[in-house]
């Protein structure tokens, strides 16, 4: 039996606000990939704890096997522990016994990346420009690591290694 071909997807109106941004960020960042920035608007609405289901018509922004690349297997691991934690957050709504499959598993991470995008773009509309936008996301990103109970990187850096004096 052949493999499903998974598709990753976008509603068309969040579609052009995800390229808004990209095309911004693209000014001061030029290697962006746009893959990354919908991965991350899923990582952020979960964080946030919202979901979107799609709505209108969908554009097409990766295929799922493109996760498979070696750069990208991270982000696989993250959407699949996405998807077992929200099956867990959600086992007493009628979803366990029943057969789960790799489309279920993307599409509930669709309903993530729409709801992030939203915020991404509240976010980006805010900002007077690209580098604005950059420094909330990080401010927002430094948030998401403390209420995980983590040091923001930078923090850790500097904690392992001291400060390196010139």
């Amino acid at each position: 039996m052949a493999s499903e071909t998974i598709i990753l997807r976008l509603d068309k109106v969040k579609n052009e606000r995800l390229e808004e941004i990209i095309d911004s960020l693209k000014k001061i960042y030029p290697q962006i990939r746009k893959i990354k920035v919908y991965l991350l608007a899923g990582f952020y609405g979960y964080y946030l704890g919202e979901r979107k289901p799609s709505q209108g018509e969908k554009i097409d922004v990766s295929r799922g096997e493109f996760l498979e690349k070696s750069e990208y297997k991270d982000f696989n691991l993250y959407i699949k522990a996405i998807y077992e934690l929200a099956l867990k957050e959600n086992e007493n709504k009628g979803v366990e016994g029943r057969q789960r499959t790799m489309k279920d598993m993307y599409s509930l991470f669709e309903e993530y990346v729409n709801a992030g995008v939203d915020k991404l773009s509240e976010l980006f509309q805010r900002a007077n420009k690209p580098e604005e936008f950059l420094e909330e996301l990080e401010l927002e990103i430094q948030k998401s690591y403390e209420s995980l109970g983590l040091k923001y990187f930078e923090q850790e850096a500097q904690s392992e290694y001291g400060h390196e004096e010139v």
